[in-house]
């Protein structure tokens, strides 16, 4: 007669130690992972605020190259003349030979003279500051502005750059956000600046170099804040 067998089951011992030693290996591995997450979100949140910033920056420095001196103006007036405490701004405005079909275009139709072939100035390019927002940070917008006629080398009007500074966050491009500090310094300050000289003169006068420093504010997951500073010098035109 055989004998029968019977399966042997876990005791209640034995399921506690066994899940006491899971937990921990738990544990272990997540406490080794923690850190890397945190590096992870650090680093995600900072590339995701940096990336807007980054083409934000290349597109000023664009628009800069290719203005003139005299068509340059902020908030501040005299644009100052070294970066620091003095030199927060909100608005920076840009004159470009560019001719824009329309406000918000990236790249318009150069214009020159076809006997001196210098720049036919058209248009400017607006970059102003809308907020702050629930952080203390600022939204940077960009918009450009067509005259109804050609205004030559001039600043844009105080009032008409108040008019379009007040509607740019619905009628402009939010190009960043994150934004702390922006300012904007004429280094060389020359006669160029204030529209003191008349050619042929202003060609050799040295051309102003405008420097133009903003910082970016980005908020990880946990709540950690990090700041990515973004700085650059360009040489405008004086003719």
């Amino acid at each position: 007669m055989s004998k029968t067998k019977h399966a042997r089951a876990f005791t209640l011992v034995e399921m506690v130690v066994a899940a006491g030693l899971v937990a921990m290996f738990l544990g272990l591995v997540y406490g080794m992972f923690l850190p890397v997450l945190g590096i992870a979100s650090a680093t995600s949140a900072k590339a995701e605020s940096e990336s807007p910033a980054a083409t934000a920056f290349y597109q000023m420095q664009a628009d800069l190259r290719v203005s003139a001196t005299s068509g340059i103006s902020t908030n501040l007036f005299p644009i100052p003349g070294a970066l620091g405490s003095t030199a927060e701004s909100t608005v920076l405005s840009i004159e470009t030979a560019e001719r824009f079909a329309n406000s918000n275009d990236d790249h318009g139709q150069y214009y020159y003279f076809p006997d001196s072939g210098t720049p036919s100035w058209q248009s400017y390019v607006i970059w102003a500051l809308v907020g702050p927002a629930a952080d203390g940070t600022y939204s940077m917008y960009r918009t450009t502005y067509v005259p109804a006629t050609a205004p030559g080398k001039t600043p844009l009007a105080a009032a008409t750059l108040q008019a379009i500074v007040n509607n740019i966050s619905s009628t402009g491009t939010r190009v960043m956000h994150g934004v702390s500090s922006f300012q904007v310094a004429a280094i060389t300050q020359s006669p160029v600046i204030f529209n003191q000289c008349l050619p042929p003169d202003c060609p050799t006068f040295p051309r102003a170099e405008i420097q133009v420093e903003f910082a970016n504010q980005s908020v990880d997951q946990k709540g950690q804040v990090s700041l990515t500073a973004f700085q650059t010098q360009v040489f405008t035109r004086n003719n």
